[in-house]
């Protein structure tokens, strides 16, 4: 006598689909192969989280020790390393410290701001002075609050003399990317609004060269201000264009001189504007 019993879902199915099958073996077999299909899908499922859990470990682990490698000079002492342009650490230019009359001046002016002494500022001014342009005397001249926060971040921005008697000198001097004579200075501004045009020259009418949204950017300061509504600009990456004052942001609006009169005094004789 045969002991062995079938599985329930046999005897179900004798009794309904095979009952009376000529192909009852073969139909038998299909039910298995079926069964055995379902149970190698439903083991792939239970793999997959653990392959999806694994995979990202091994990217950042790869990705990891890439980077480790190509930050380590040792691994190749026949290259030297390359520089990239957002790599350069700008250069600040103060020559102040060349005239001790003018380091201390200048000390005196930035604590009179920061007490925000006016008496103090007004004795700093030349009897005469120009103002974006126009000659003004000292007594004419009523200043705001912001025109004495632009001379306290100009004095923080550096500075150099106008000309070789050292007897004028002017702030800022803003950035330069290197110690080279003659490098042409900037600040760092932001561009804002959305997709703000870059014209390859400073017209309305010419050639859109690319488009930037609030995106800080070097302004490049003007030997001469420059009255025609643009600022010359160059995103970090290098790009460089014109783009309208209003859309540029910057911390410093006005330019400031320091002339030492026959007295060996120091007097602020011209405030303009930068662009």
């Amino acid at each position: 006598m045969n002991n062995k019993q079938n599985p329930d879902w046999y005897r179900k199915i004798k009794k309904g689909p095979m009952e009376n099958r000529k192909d009852e073996e073969e139909f038998i077999s299909k039910i298995k192969q079926s069964i055995y299909e379902n149970n190698e899908v439903d083991f792939v499922k239970h793999k997959r989280p653990f392959r999806k859990k694994v995979l990202p470990i091994v990217v950042v682990l790869v990705c990891t020790m890439l980077f480790f490698i190509v930050q380590q000079p040792w691994l190749d002492d026949n290259k030297s390393p390359v520089q990239s342009s957002t790599q350069i650490k700008p250069k600040t230019k103060d020559e102040s410290a060349q005239d001790p009359s003018l380091k201390q001046f200048m000390n005196e002016l930035y604590q009179s701001i920061n007490s925000k002494n006016e008496n103090d500022l007004y004795k700093a001014l030349n009897d005469e002075v120009l103002f974006k342009g126009k000659s003004y005397k000292k007594d004419e001249l009523k200043f705001d609050e912001d025109i004495f926060h632009e001379l306290q971040v100009a004095l923080t921005m550096g500075g150099e003399f106008a000309n070789d008697t050292k007897k004028v000198y002017k702030v800022p001097s803003g950035l330069t990317e290197s110690n080279q004579p003659k490098q042409a200075h900037f600040i760092y501004a932001t561009v804002t609004g959305n997709k703000t045009k870059i014209l390859a020259e400073p017209k309305r009418e010419s050639q859109v060269l690319y488009e930037v949204s609030n995106e800080m950017v070097k302004a490049w300061i003007p030997e001469k201000v420059q009255n025609d509504g643009y600022i010359k600009i160059s995103t970090i990456n290098g790009n460089t264009g014109y783009v309208q004052k209003e859309y540029v942001l910057t911390d410093i609006k006005y330019s400031f001189m320091f002339e030492k009169n026959d007295n060996g005094e120091w007097k602020i004789i011209n405030i303009d504007s930068i662009w």
